[in-house]
């Protein structure tokens, strides 16, 4: 197991991990919002979206125009990268009348799309 208490793998999943909670509660963003946003320098900001996308958890989904300067890329959450599962246990019988041969569907995995 990689320990990372004080490391700067630490660091960077944390500063990973701020970031992609701000596409998912936000939406879009740019790297100069998210550095608005975080405090993180312009450096460590591009650093983490670069790994976010090429991670495939962001993307660029536009590029800002008008003002001076070069444009800029407009990040997402990619919402293809998301995948989840919920499962509800309720107890629908008491546990002594709960018949003898119980059977559970089994799922598949992957699962499919």
């Amino acid at each position: 197991m990689t320990r990372l208490a004080g490391s700067s793998k630490l660091l960077r999943a944390m500063n990973e991990s701020a970031t992609l909670a701000l596409l998912l509660d936000r939406g879009t963003l740019t790297r100069g919002d998210l550095r608005e946003i975080t405090g993180l320098s312009k450096p460590t900001t591009s650093e983490v979206m670069r790994r976010l996308t090429d991670a495939g958890l962001a993307v660029v989904v536009g590029h800002t125009s008008g003002g001076p300067g070069p444009s800029a890329e407009i990040y997402a959450a990619n919402p293809a990268a998301g995948h989840a599962i919920a499962i509800s246990v309720r107890e629908t019988q008491s546990p002594t009348s709960a018949p003898s041969s119980v059977t559970w569907p089994v799922p598949r995995w992957p699962a499919p799309m």
